[in-house]
C-alpha cells in the first residue's frame, strides 16, 4: 500500500441552515495561507463537492442535520490525495465564515505513521491551518477518532493484500527476486546480461528500493559474474547512463543496480562515491550510504555541500550533510553554519534546509550544545527579517525550532522571544517552550494568554501550563466513561438511526470531550444498543459486558458487535 493517509474531520455549525449555505457555497482559498501543498486557489469547487470527492475510498461520511464528520483512508499516490485534498481543507476553513467549528486533520499511515501531520481548524469565525510536529502527529493516533479509522485502514490494506495474507505475499516475492538473480546469474555473457536486465527491474516503486535492492539477489548475481569485461562493461554502462541529462525509471533503476554490484565487487568505488554525493539525479544521489560507507573522506566531500541547493524530492540529504559537518569539522562547524544566515533566506533554500537540519539536530543530539552553538541559536533567533507575513516560510519554522532550543538550554534569551512570538509559536508549542525553560517569570505570560484565551484546548494547556512552573502537581482528569442505562426521557436523538429512543428504553452513551464547555463533564452522544452495535461496536462491547442489568436480545447484540468489528471487505 505505501503512502497512506487518514483524513479525520468534525464540523459543527449553529444549525442546519447555515451549514447547508456553507455546503453550496464556492470555494475560494486564496485568502488562506496554508502550506503550499494542500492550498487551493479561486476554483469552482464547493464543500459539498470536496466532501464528495472521498465518497469512493474507504471512507466514512456522515453529513446530515448541523454535522459533518469524515472519515477516509486514502493512498498518497491516488487522486482523491493528490486532487481533493487541497479543496477539502479549504472547505473546513471556509466553515468559519458560516459560523462552523471543528477541525480536519490528517495523518501519515503505514510507512510513516506519526511523522507527518497537518491540521486545519475553524473557530469563533477565524481559521487556522499547520503543519504538526512529529509528538503531535504521533498523539492523533491515540484519539477515539483514528481509533474510529482503523476499520478502515484494515479494509485498505485487505484491499491491496493479495490471496494469502502477508506470509505469502513475503514468500512470493522472495521467490521472485530468487528468480531475477538466477537470470543475471545464468545468462550467457554480458550481453546477455544487459538484454535480461531492463525486464528484471521493478516498474514502479522508485521511492521503496533503496533499502532492499542493494543486497538482492538482483545485485549479488551481478557482483558475482565472472565475465573478463564484467566489470569493464558494467562501468561504462554506468557512466553513460549517468552522463545522461534526463533518465526514465528505468534507466535510473539500472544505474543504481550497477552502481551497487561495482562496489560489491570493489571496482571505481571513488566515482561511485562522487556520485552518491554529488549526482545530478536525486535518485543515483544517496548521502546516508556515502556516510556509512565512505568514512572521513566522505564526510569531507558532504561537508561542502552545506547550503547547497538541491532538488526538493532529496531535501533530506541535508541531514547527512549537517551530521558530516559536525564530524568532519567540529571546531569550526558552528562558524561555517553561521555564514547561512548571512543574505536573502528567500533566495537561497539550500541555506535554510542546512539551516533546519542544523537546529533540528540539537533536539537529537544535546551533546552537540557549546557555547559556539549556543551564540549561533542566538543569532538564528533574533537577527533576520521580522516574522514574515507569509505564515508558513521555512525560516519561520526555523526561528520558532531555534526559540525551542534556546528554552531547553534554558538560555535567557528564550522568555522574550517567546512573549514576543506567542502568537506566531501557536499556544501549544509556546506552552511547552515556557515549561521547558522552567522560568517563574513565565507564568505572567501564560496568566496573560489565559485571560484572552477562547479555545478550550488553549485554556487547558495554559492553565497546565501555570500549574507546572509553579511546580504543583498535575491535576487528574477522571476518565471518561461509556455507559448503558435507561433513557429518561423521549428527547434525546439516536446518532445512529436519527430517530428518537423512547423513554425507559435502555440505550449506549458514548462519552466525548465538550469542546465547548470549560468544565470537564463529557458530552453525551446516544445511540439505541442495535445502532451502537453497528456504529459503535468497539466502545459497546466491553461496557455490555460490563452491565449486569437485564439487556434484550443480548446475545444478538453480541453477535452484532462481532460482526461490525470485522474488516469488511469492499464492493469492486
Amino acid at each position: 500500500m505505501g503512502y497512506s493517509y487518514v483524513f479525520l474531520g468534525d464540523l459543527r455549525f449553529s444549525d442546519a441552515e447555515r451549514k447547508a449555505a456553507w455546503r453550496e457555497s464556492a470555494l475560494d482559498g486564496t485568502s488562506f495561507d496554508s502550506p503550499k501543498d494542500w492550498s487551493y486557489g479561486n476554483g469552482d469547487d464547493t464543500p459539498a463537492g470536496a466532501l464528495a470527492y472521498f465518497r469512493g475510498d474507504v471512507s466514512l461520511i456522515e453529513d446530515e442535520g448541523d454535522t459533518v464528520k469524515l472519515r477516509a483512508v486514502v493512498d498518497k499516490s491516488g487522486d482523491a490525495f493528490l486532487d481533493g485534498r487541497g479543496p477539502l481543507v479549504c472547505a473546513f476553513r471556509q466553515a468559519a465564515s458560516f459560523g462552523g467549528e471543528g477541525a480536519l486533520t490528517v495523518v501519515g499511515y503505514t510507512d510513516y505513521p506519526g511523522v507527518f501531520g497537518l491540521r486545519a481548524t475553524a473557530a469563533n469565525g477565524a481559521s487556522t491551518c499547520e503543519e504538526l510536529d512529529d509528538d503531535a502527529a504521533a498523539a492523533v493516533e491515540k484519539t477515539e477518532a483514528y481509533g474510529e479509522a482503523e476499520a478502515l485502514v484494515a479494509a485498505m490494506i485487505e484491499k491491496h493484500m493479495p490471496a494469502g495474507g502477508v506470509d505469502q505475499f513475503l514468500k512470493d516475492l522472495a521467490a521472485q527476486r530468487a528468480e531475477q538473480g538466477a537470470v543475471i546469474a545464468g545468462a550467457r555473457d554480458m550481453d546477455d546480461v544487459f538484454a535480461k536486465l531492463p525486464g528484471l527491474l521493478p516498474e514502479s516503486a522508485m521511492f521503496t528500493v533503496r533499502d532492499w535492492l542493494p543486497s538482492s539477489p538482483l545485485v549479488s548475481a551481478l557482483a558475482a559474474r565472472r565475465d573478463e569485461d564484467a566489470s569493464s562493461r558494467m562501468l561504462a554502462r554506468l557512466r553513460e547512463l549517468v552522463a545522461k541529462e534526463r533518465l526514465v525509471d528505468a534507466e535510473l533503476l539500472a544505474a543504481f543496480v550497477l552502481m551497487h554490484a561495482l562496489w560489491e565487487r570493489g571496482e571505481a568505488q571513488g566515482e561511485i562515491m562522487r556520485i552518491w554525493i554529488a549526482s545530478p539525479h536525486w535518485f543515483l544521489r544517496d548521502h546516508e550510504r556515502a556516510r556509512a560507507l565512505g568514512g572521513r573522506d566522505a564526510d569531507v566531500q558532504l561537508a561542502s555541500l552545506l547550503g547547497v541547493r538541491q532538488d526538493p524530492q532529496s531535501n533530506d540529504n541535508h541531514r547527512w550533510i549537517v551530521d558530516a559537518l559536525f564530524a568532519s569539522d567540529p571546531e569550526n562547524a558552528a562558524a561555517r553554519a553561521d555564514k547561512l544566515i548571512e543574505g536573502d533566506r528567500r533566495a537561497h533554500p539550500g541555506r535554510l534546509e542546512s539551516l533546519r537540519w542544523i537546529v533540528g539536530s540539537f533536539y537529537e543530539r544535546p551533546e552537540r550544545r557549546s557555547p559556539a552553538w549556543e551564540d549561533f541559536i542566538v543569532r538564528v533567533s533574533t537577527t533576520g527579517p521580522d516574522w514574515s507575513d507569509y505564515a508558513y516560510d521555512l525560516y519561520d519554522q526555523i526561528r520558532a525550532s531555534a526559540i525551542g532550543v534556546l528554552a531547553l538550554w534554558k538560555l535567557p534569551q528564550a522568555l522574550p522571544l517567546i512573549r514576543e512570538n506567542f502568537g506566531r509559536l501557536g499556544v501549544e508549542r509556546a506552552v511547552e517552550q515556557l515549561v521547558a525553560l522552567g522560568d517563574p517569570a513565565a507564568i505572567p505570560v501564560l496568566e496573560a494568554e489565559l485571560a484572552s484565551a477562547k479555545r478550550k484546548p488553549d485554556r487547558t494547556r495554559l492553565t497546565k501550563g501555570i500549574a507546572s512552573l509553579r511546580g504543583e502537581p498535575a491535576a487528574e482528569t477522571a476518565p471518561i466513561s461509556h455507559v448503558i442505562e435507561v433513557a429518561s426521557s423521549g428527547r434525546a436523538g439516536c446518532r445512529g438511526c436519527k430517530e428518537k429512543i423512547a423513554k425507559g428504553e435502555l440505550r449506549f452513551g458514548e462519552a466525548a470531550p465538550n469542546r465547548f464547555s470549560d468544565s470537564d463533564e463529557p458530552t453525551m452522544r446516544w445511540y439505541h444498543l442495535r445502532c451502537a452495535a453497528e456504529k459503535r461496536p468497539k466502545l459497546l462491547g466491553p461496557v455490555l459486558a460490563a452491565y449486569s442489568g437485564d439487556v434484550p436480545d443480548r446475545a444478538a447484540l453480541e453477535s452484532a458487535i462481532a460482526d461490525a468489528s470485522k474488516p469488511k471487505k469492499r464492493k469492486k
